[in-house]
């Protein structure tokens, strides 16, 4: 019994060194993405990011060619963002035959990734679950309660960028409901925001 015990916190002991070891890798991971978004490489950026997020682009890209309004109008609020947002701002002989991957790279090499969204944001907490990893979201020097996910392929960790779509919409739902605006004219105001240019009611079908 006693050599089992022994066995066991040996075992332990190294499991959480194992973890332990992890947490640098993962903070490595966001750290790598947030400066090739700083410096629009989409390559790069790419580097570090999981598949999941490659077929949620792929999805979108989808969803950008083809899906008419009803389609695009049933889409939760992030989605239907993103759909319309590539509709205003891209020409839709540019992606039409890109891939996810391709997308995700072209829409920061484009500059359409802002790099305020990573500048202030640092990567707190980490707990490490096997291949699975958590990052306390810090803005600004202040802890938030939104994590990142991060998934380990073929051995590197790589960073979920669709891991915070939830949280997020909830917080612009809410927000959204204190000012009295929809959905709908809060993407078109921050469209027009965003290029400075007027959103025309097109952008709902594809052309």
């Amino acid at each position: 019994m006693k050599q089992l015990i022994i066995f066991l916190l040996v075992l332990t002991s190294f499991r959480l060194s194992a973890q332990t070891n992890d947490l640098k890798p993962v903070k490595d991971t966001f750290d790598n993405y947030k400066k090739a978004i700083l410096k629009s490489d989409g390559k790069e950026a790419a580097k570090w990011v999981d598949k999941k997020t490659f077929v949620y682009y792929g999805k979108m890209l989808a969803m950008t060619l083809k899906a008419d309004s009803a389609e695009v109008a049933a889409l939760p609020l992030m989605d239907r963002l993103t759909v319309l947002s590539l509709r205003h701002r891209v020409p839709m002989e540019d992606i039409a035959s890109l891939d996810g991957k391709q997308l995700f790279i072209y829409s920061i090499d484009q500059g359409m990734v802002g790099k305020n969204s990573v500048a202030n944001v640092e990567i707190g907490e980490v707990v490490v679950n096997g291949n699975s990893a958590s990052g306390q979201l810090v803005a600004n020097g202040e802890e938030s309660p939104l994590y990142f996910k991060f998934n380990k392929e073929d051995g590197q960790w790589k960073l979920d960028l669709t891991s915070l779509f939830g949280p997020t919409t909830e917080g612009l739902q809410k927000m959204l409901v204190d000012q009295g605006m929809t959905e709908n004219q809060f993407i078109f105001q921050a469209l027009e925001m965003m290029t400075g240019k007027p959103v025309s009611d097109k952008i709902w079908s594809p052309e």
